[in-house]
């Protein structure tokens, strides 16, 4: 009797069990083989028909897409609908590029009557990760940032010494211990 082409006896039992071991191994990979394509044909057959429904914009300087598989187009239509007034709701809260926003109002006036309950729980987020870090997480440095845009990349201000500006600006405007948040203002 021989086995994969090497005689039975003789072969040690180690040798003989680990040769019968990957035969049925083999066969079981085989039989799985076998029933993967029927799994999927009836996965396939079960799925819902539908269409791909996708919808892409700018948001907050990037740009943003909702995919959406739906088999009923007024629903997709609807839900996309739905997204897409959310999203601009919030762009209108959290966005620096656009001068409206509510944070781009705070940046500018220094104070926000009636702010949205979002932007009044992203500041007290903040100022909160702001006391725990001991202030090297600091929500109030848009001056700073504004400050380098302005120096590195727009070349709007080109200050000799760009390190004493910041310093200038940090020192008078950077500190969110000077961020109070309340239920108004």
């Amino acid at each position: 009797m021989r086995l994969n082409g090497l005689p039975i006896i003789g072969m040690p039992h180690a040798v003989r069990s680990q040769k019968l071991r990957s035969r049925r191994g083999v066969l079981k990979i085989v039989a799985a083989a076998a029933v993967v394509p029927a799994l999927a044909a009836s996965v396939h057959a079960l799925a819902p028909r539908g269409k791909l429904y996708a919808w892409r914009l700018e948001v907050m300087g990037a740009l943003s897409e909702l995919a959406l598989w739906h088999e009923d187009p007024l629903v997709a239509s609807r839900t996309i609908d739905q997204v897409r007034s959310e999203v601009a709701r919030l762009d209108g809260v959290f966005s620096l590029l656009r001068d409206d926003s509510e944070i781009s109002r705070l940046n500018r006036d220094g104070v926000l009557d009636n702010p949205s309950w979002e932007l009044r729980d992203q500041l007290s987020a903040g100022r909160q990760f702001s006391e725990l870090s001991g202030g090297a997480f600091d929500i109030s440095v848009q001056p700073l940032w504004e400050l380098y845009a302005a120096h590195f990349w727009s070349g709007a201000d080109t200050s000799a010494d760009i390190d004493a500006a910041a310093r200038s600006i940090a020192e008078r405007l950077v500190d969110y211990r000077f961020i109070d948040v309340g239920p108004r203002r």
